[in-house]
């Protein structure tokens, strides 16, 4: 969550994997949402770059945006969608 929250935010996201693999943010990375670092040493060049070009980092804003609308709802309905997921349950 703390991804989609800056995202939200309008803050440009590095992902630090730990070493382990990033199949389930494969959707994020496709759509230039965000930058993925596998190793310690990837994070630095990542971060420079960011700060240093200003139309990188508001283009990497944008494809955040755009992945958000495409794949996530934020018009304040979820309950009644989930509402409506459980009633469809009982018939």
């Amino acid at each position: 969550t703390v991804i989609l929250e800056s995202m939200i935010i309008g803050k440009p996201v590095v992902l630090y994997t730990l070493g382990k693999g990033v199949s389930q943010f494969r959707l994020f990375k496709e759509a230039g949402a965000l930058r993925i670092a596998k190793t310690l040493e990837e994070i630095p060049p990542h971060i420079v770059s960011l700060i240093s070009n200003e139309e990188e980092r508001k283009n990497l804003v944008k494809n955040a945006n755009n992945f958000l609308e495409k794949h996530y709802l934020f018009d304040g309905k979820s309950s009644l969608r989930i509402i409506e997921l459980l009633n469809k349950d009982k018939i």
